[in-house]
């Protein structure tokens, strides 16, 4: 999800996957014992190795809403662009 760069309220819908299991045989033994794949290290979804070859199934979206503030963001090197256009307007 990109986080927008205009200020005000944003609402976006993010959708959501976990893994599914390897093989059948262990997709059972979770159903059985009511568990869900997982991966081994937390570390894995943020690097870009083996992701490609990894199974996923979509479990539903999920709604966040983004309060963006630009104040100050001048001392950082940022220019505010809606500000620099309203001027022409």
């Amino acid at each position: 999800m990109l986080v927008p760069t205009s200020p005000g309220r944003h609402v976006r819908s993010v959708e959501m996957y976990r893994p599914i299991s390897g093989s059948w045989c262990h997709e059972i033994m979770n159903w059985w014992r009511g568990t869900l794949p997982e991966y081994y290290e937390t570390a894995f979804t943020a690097q870009g190795d083996g992701r490609a070859v990894t199974r996923v199934m979509s479990e539903g979206k999920v709604k966040v809403v983004l309060n963006v503030s630009t104040k100050d963001m001048e001392k950082f090197g940022f220019k505010n662009m809606i500000a620099e256009t309203s001027r022409y307007t």
